[in-house]
């Protein structure tokens, strides 16, 4: 489980995705589907539906700052490749304040 401070688009590319951002119930994401995430929602699941193909999908999140002018932080418990035979690939960009962390440990 994890939250982000500000709002969350993706895009999926390829594969099916499975994702969970409460109040909702699951739902299963296509390629070429779009969704995003109210700031500050729990989101419960993010998978990749297929144990053999990959997933593709394009993250666009602003999580620069909220109110109180300091960064938001969220906790990831884990990227892990379902998958046994494919590699997984995970490409990160991040815009944020110079001289900012790109991540902390969770306390």
């Amino acid at each position: 489980m994890h939250q982000h401070g500000g709002v969350v688009f993706i895009h999926v590319l390829e594969g099916e995705i499975e994702s969970q951002v409460e109040p909702n119930p699951p739902k299963i994401y296509h390629a070429g589907d779009f969704f995003h995430e109210p700031p500050m929602q729990v989101h419960r699941t993010f998978r990749n539906l297929s144990k053999t193909a990959p997933a593709e999908f394009l993250n666009f999140s602003n999580i620069a700052t909220q109110n109180t002018g300091t960064p938001p932080l969220h906790i990831h418990r884990s990227y892990r490749n379902l998958s046994g035979t494919n590699p997984a690939e995970l490409l990160v960009f991040e815009v944020r304040e110079k001289g900012q962390p790109l991540a902390v440990a969770p306390k």
